[in-house]
Formats: C-alpha cells, sequence, structure tokens
C-alpha cells in the first residue's frame, strides 16, 4: 500500500499497488499536500479500517485454512467451525480466502461471498476441458 494524494481530486488516498493496473506517469507538476498528509495519518486510517471491517467465515476443522486464518491477527471464534477475521481490503481478502479453496465458506459480508465465488468459478473456467487426470 502507498499513501498518496490523488490528483484528480487532490485528497490523500491509499492506494493498493496490487491493483494499480495503469501505466506510470511522470509528470514535472508539483501538488501542494493536503494538511495532514502524513505517513502516521495513512497508517491510522488502516489501523481504523482494519478496526471497523470483518468477515465471518466458516472454516473446515484441522484444516490449513483454519490454522492461518486462527493466527491472524484479531480473528475470533465464533462457533465450532466460524471465525471472524479483520480486513483492510475485500478484494485482497477474497483472493486470500479463494485460495483455501473447499476449507472455506464465506458467511458475511455478502459481498465478499460474491467476490470470492467469482474467483472460485473462473479457475473451474480456465481448467474446463483440459486433460483430466
Amino acid at each position: 500500500m502507498v499513501a498518496a494524494v490523488e490528483t484528480a481530486t487532490g485528497r490523500s488516498k491509499t492506494f493498493l499497488l496490487s491493483r494499480v493496473t495503469g501505466p506510470v506517469r511522470l509528470t514535472t507538476r508539483t501538488l501542494d499536500v493536503p494538511e495532514g498528509c502524513t505517513a502516521g495519518a495513512a497508517l491510522a486510517e488502516l489501523d481504523r479500517l482494519w478496526d471497523e471491517r470483518r468477515a465471518v467465515v466458516a472454516v473446515a476443522p484441522g484444516s490449513d485454512a483454519e490454522t492461518r486464518l486462527t493466527k491472524r491477527r484479531g480473528s475470533v471464534r465464533r462457533g465450532d467451525d466460524a471465525l471472524e477475521v479483520h480486513f483492510v481490503d475485500l478484494h485482497v481478502l477474497a483472493e486470500e480466502l479463494a485460495s483455501f479453496g473447499p476449507e472455506v465458506l464465506v458467511r458475511e459480508p455478502s459481498e465478499l461471498r460474491d467476490l470470492v465465488d467469482r474467483r472460485l468459478r473462473r479457475v473451474v473456467a480456465a481448467h474446463a476441458g483440459g486433460p483430466r487426470g
């Protein structure tokens, strides 16, 4: 992640580098840094997002998903198979959860469940019709 000034709005924002897909363009234009646009402010904003954003997932007992997700900072057990996990970016969490395949079922939020479902369907589609082992 990188804290920067969004040129279109002049506001301080935090950008996830893995989601920047366009070409980098150099410019000689200078920008005024908004009041309070500091590394400390960016870190505080990330902490705020982490605290307020939570997902509930069911994990297969004894699975890799259970082992890894229970070790996340702030994860809390909710029942025998459910975990509440904190996150900053919904898409990053969707990628992580999709990597566990059938070991995880997203209960909430529904937007996360949909993102994971779409990722898993793309994997299935990419491997459809290929050689069978």
